[in-house]
């Protein structure tokens, strides 16, 4: 399925590319110091993004994960050797929670970030000049905006983190 898609998305593009009039691209001379503030704003929209899933998170999930990990340590404590049926049964419902959860973080943390971008906080707009692009690029281009920032906030406030850190490092050079 995602072979197929992936497919189309490219075939798609090279159409466009061969009858949609593409322009080359023209960047916006805002420096390495503009970088880092906007860099400096998807931390910001990432960090509050993965304390409110978070919080949201814990509060709908957290109370039938601990019990069942209590059942898992009661069994253990008790005596329950780990290959009986119940204990394997127990590791079996914590690990199917904790991958639930992942996965709903994930997904939540894509929309929302997604979300955010789609309403005006994005990277790549604010070093590309759009406004000399044919129009069937600059909707191609905004889109791939939308979902390429939505992803890096998504993708937590450790990795933009990592990258503004890299950035300052070869700007004291």
């Amino acid at each position: 399925m995602i072979r197929y898609l992936a497919i189309s998305v490219i075939l798609v593009l090279f159409l466009v590319l061969i009858w949609g009039n593409v322009t080359p691209t023209e960047f916006t001379e805002i420096g390495i110091e503009g970088i880092l503030v906007r860099l400096g704003y998807m931390f910001l929209a990432a960090l509050l993004l993965e304390r409110s899933l978070e919080v949201v998170l814990t509060a709908f999930r957290a109370g039938k994960s601990d019990r069942i990990k209590l059942n898992l340590r009661l069994l253990k404590e008790g005596g329950v050797l780990a290959d009986d049926e119940r204990v394997k049964d127990a590791e079996c419902k914590s690990m199917n929670r904790s991958n639930a959860t992942r996965d709903i973080a994930m997904w939540s943390s894509l929309v929302m970030g997604i979300s955010i971008s789609v309403f005006g906080l994005r990277m790549l707009n604010s070093i590309v000049v759009t406004a000399n692009m044919a129009p069937i690029q600059a909707i191609i281009f905004q889109a791939i905006d939308v979902f390429f920032t939505g992803g890096v906030i998504a993708g937590g406030s450790d990795g933009i983190h990592k990258i503004m850190e890299k950035m300052r490092h070869e700007l004291a050079k």
